[in-house]
């Protein structure tokens, strides 16, 4: 058993399995990195470089007064932002229009910045483009108000908003009362679930704030259309306070959904909504299409290379004859070094999946479920020993370096880049009808014939593909085991019938 455990330790601790693990763990987490920064839109800006400009218009004694407030993407007043606008009429169409004053200046550090505009004109139209400097980068704040319908509902988003000098002025996310209201989405500090949502209510004339009762639903349609709060759950009521910040529980069965919140008066009527797209980050299938390109070729190559140096080399070479010279068998011999890539294998798949998600996790916020991540590595693990297991194999019939590497580089482009395809096309040869239900199995049955397959069908599995066809939690047991087990086993015992 001491000779075991020292040829154990001897491998392991070798430059080739050093450097192997080092190896893959630094492709991991570079491709990981790489992936998910890319996959980040370059054009969004952090939600602390984002400005929303919320505009209270109304009527006063020879004119309008204009006061607009400020936040940032997380509903923080943004203070010293320069606001350009404009107050204009269009001629005849919607395409012309007439400037009639232009209104610049800075908010203050509330958040606030006002002016006003003397005019006998009964009705007028504002617009306006702000800019917010973050760092070196100067970011488009963005507006979230309607064009003013006269009967309050139904609006649309435009650009600019419509004004009436009865009072009228733009409502925010279809407020269903003619009056200013603004219940927006914003992003948390502490989360990047899109949890929160502002409610700011600018009256005209510092006039008090209502009571407000907020509540929310989870809908498979954009619900700007309620009325009622009967099919809602409440969450809080707001009083004396123009802005807020309101944060939404969320649970499984919002998945996928819009996350709705109402503001509704304090005898129910309905006073605006807000509402948000809301979907859960799969990051098993982010990690899974992250992995599956890289690791296609990594993987493979890995267990190759691995049992070629690790144990093929020196057969090949008889300097394995020279180490059973002491008393050390050959099938011991060939256990402690087929062990030593089984752990090493282990040990650069599970620190490099861990540290992917890592990676995923700090910029999706969701992380793998521990099933998820077990069945991930153990998919790969697989592969790594099916690949070592059949170069172990090749070893006991071929005495040349040469060959062995030759053989096991061609298995490679065979199995891991080409028989795919190969699985594919077999059926179309043999004329086999794919649009039968059931017939995919047998393009399943096929690829499963590459042990690059494994982590493919594992893939299926989680997402639910062609579990019609074959595909099943026995099915990847079976052909897991199957690829793992059976060359290794072969091996051993040919180089155990030969001591």
């Amino acid at each position: 058993m001491r000779d075991f455990l020292y040829d154990l330790k001897r491998t392991l601790t070798g430059k080739f399995t050093i450097i192997m693990i080092v190896l893959v763990i630094l492709l991991s987490i570079g491709m990981a990195y790489v992936t998910v920064t890319v996959s980040q839109s370059p054009s969004s800006a952090p939600p602390s470089a984002v400005s929303h400009v919320l505009p209270d218009i109304y009527p006063v004694k020879g004119g309008y007064k204009i006061v607009d407030y400020a936040v940032n993407g997380y509903g923080q007043p943004v203070p010293h932002l320069a606001v350009s606008s404009y107050v204009f009429s269009f001629n005849g169409s919607s395409s012309s229009k007439t400037v009639l004053a232009r209104l610049n200046g800075t908010t203050d550090s509330s958040g606030f910045v006002s002016f006003s505009y003397n005019t006998d004109m009964r009705e007028v139209n504002y617009s306006y483009s702000a800019y917010y400097q973050y760092g070196s980068v100067t970011v488009n704040s963005t507006a979230f108000f309607d064009t003013y319908h006269s009967n309050g509902k139904n609006a649309t988003f435009f650009s600019s908003g419509f004004y009436h000098s009865n009072g009228g002025g733009p409502i925010s996310n279809i407020s269903l009362l003619p009056d200013y209201l603004y219940v927006i989405p914003v992003s948390s500090t502490t989360s990047k679930e899109p949890t929160n949502f502002l409610i700011y209510y600018a009256g005209p004339n510092s006039t008090a704030v209502p009571t407000m009762k907020v509540y929310f639903n989870y809908t498979n349609y954009i619900s700007i259309s309620a009325e009622t709060n009967s099919n809602m759950t409440y969450l809080k009521t707001i009083t004396g306070r123009n802005a807020t910040i309101v944060t939404v529980p969320l649970n499984s069965s919002a998945n996928n959904k819009d996350i709705n919140v109402g503001v509704f008066a304090s005898n129910d009527s309905a006073m605006g909504m807000g509402f948000i797209p809301y979907s859960v980050i799969n990051s098993a299938l982010v990690i899974t299409e992250l992995l599956q390109l890289p690791y296609e070729f990594l993987i493979p190559i890995l267990g190759i290379f691995s049992a070629y140096f690790y144990y093929s080399k020196d057969k090949a070479s008889g300097v394995l004859e020279s180490i059973i010279v002491r008393p050390v068998t050959k099938g011991r011999l060939f256990a402690s070094r087929f062990t030593a890539g089984v752990i090493s294998f282990f040990v650069a798949l599970i620190i490099s999946l861990g540290f992917v998600d890592l990676v995923v996790l700090h910029y999706t916020g969701s992380a793998l479920s521990s099933g998820s991540f077990f069945s991930i590595l153990l998919s790969y693990f697989a592969t790594a020993i099916a690949y070592s297991g059949i170069i172990y194999l090749i070893s006991q019939f071929v005495k040349s370096q040469g060959a062995i590497i030759g053989i096991g580089i061609g298995l490679f482009f065979l199995l891991a880049i080409f028989w795919g395809d190969i699985a594919f096309l077999l059926p179309f040869v043999l004329r086999v009808n794919l649009a039968v239900p059931g017939a995919y199995s047998i393009v399943i049955a096929l690829s499963s014939i590459s042990p690059s397959f494994i982590p493919t069908m594992n893939t299926y599995l989680m997402n639910g593909l062609y579990t019609g066809d074959g595909v099943s939690l026995g099915s990847l047991l079976f052909v897991g085991l199957v690829w793992a087990i059976i060359p290794a086993v072969a091996s051993f015992l040919l180089a155990r019938s030969r001591d």
